[in-house]
C-alpha cells in the first residue's frame, strides 16, 4: 500500500548558473512497482542478503491484517539493520497556533530498531518554489517531540556527523537543490531484484531507497527548473534531498 501525494505544479528555485550535479554514489533506488506485501517482503529479503547500510521505505502500511502475508513482511522488515519508515505530518489548528501530528505505519510494521521520517514537502503560498522542512515539532509525543524529514533521517542513519553538520548550517526550512541529474542515480526494477540481477557490489554498504517508480504517473510532481518542466516521482525528490544532505560542504 502506498500513500500517493497530490499532483502539484511547482516552480523550483531559479538557478540557471548552477550546473548539473552528480548524485551521491551511495544512493540507489529500487522500484516496488505493483508488488503486494508478499512481493515487497521478497524484495527486502533479497536486499538484506546484500548487506546495505540503510534501507529506507517510501511506503506506508496503515493496516495490519495479522495474516501470513503481514507476518512475512514484518519478518523481513525486522531483518533490516538500519530501517527508516515513512510518515506524514498533518497540521492541526489550535487557536492561533498550528500543531503537527504524525500519521504513518501500523505499529506492527515498525520494528524496535526502526526510525521514522515524514515525506511531506512545502509548497509556498505563491506556488513559486518547493522546499522541505528538516524537522517538525510534534505535539502528541512528549518523549520524542521532534520528527525529522525522511531524507534527513535516512542521511542520519548513513552518516550522522555529516547530517548533523548539514543541519547546523541550515534553517529549518530549506530549498530543494534540483540541479542533481537524475540520470546519474542508480535505479533498479522489480525484476532486477527478484531475478538476482542486482548483487552485493550494487548494494553493500549503501542506502537503498525502496518505493514506487512506476508504472504510471500518479505519484509524480511537476516542477519547473531552469525553464524546463520535469515530472518527478516522490522517490526521486527524496533522493535529491538525500544527495543534497550528503554532498553538502
Amino acid at each position: 500500500m502506498k500513500i500517493l501525494t497530490l499532483l502539484l505544479i511547482l516552480v523550483a528555485p531559479f538557478c540557471q548558473s548552477q550546473s548539473a550535479k552528480t548524485f551521491d554514489p551511495n544512493i540507489i533506488l529500487i522500484n516496488v512497482g505493483d508488488l503486494d506485501r508478499v512481493g515487497i517482503a521478497k524484495q527486502l529479503g533479497m536486499i538484506n542478503k546484500l548487506n546495505p547500510k540503510v534501507v529506507a521505505l517510501d511506503l506506508i502500511f496503515q493496516e495490519s491484517h495479522g495474516d501470513n502475508k503481514d507476518k512475512l513482511l514484518i519478518k523481513e522488515l525486522s531483518g533490516c539493520k538500519n530501517l527508516v519508515m515513512a510518515t506524514l505530518i498533518k497540521s492541526v489548528a489550535a487557536g492561533s497556533e498550528k500543531k503537527y501530528m504524525v500519521s504513518g505505519n501500523h505499529a506492527a510494521f515498525l520494528p524496535p530498531r526502526s526510525t521514522t521520517g515524514f515525506t511531506n514537502l512545502i509548497l509556498e503560498k505563491d506556488e513559486s518554489q518547493i522546499k522541505f522542512a528538516a524537522w517538525r515539532k510534534v505535539n502528541e509525543r512528549p518523549q520524542k517531540d521532534t520528527e525529522y524529514h525522511f531524507s534527513i533521517q535516512t542521511a542520519m542513519a548513513f552518516d550522522s556527523s555529516k547530517t548533523s553538520e548539514f543541519l547546523s548550517k541550515n534553517l529549518q526550512t530549506i530549498d530543494i537543490d534540483y540541479s542533481y541529474d537524475l540520470k546519474t542515480v542508480k535505479r533498479y526494477s522489480v525484476e532486477d531484484v527478484l531475478t538476482g540481477k542486482i548483487n552485493s557490489n550494487d548494494v553493500e554498504g549503501k542506502i537503498v531507497l525502496l518505493g514506487f517508480l512506476g508504472p504510471g504517473d500518479e505519484d509524480k510532481t511537476k516542477i519547473i527548473y531552469n525553464n524546463e518542466v520535469r515530472s518527478l516521482y516522490e522517490m526521486e525528490i527524496l533522493a535529491t534531498i538525500l544527495s543534497q544532505v550528503l554532498n553538502a560542504r
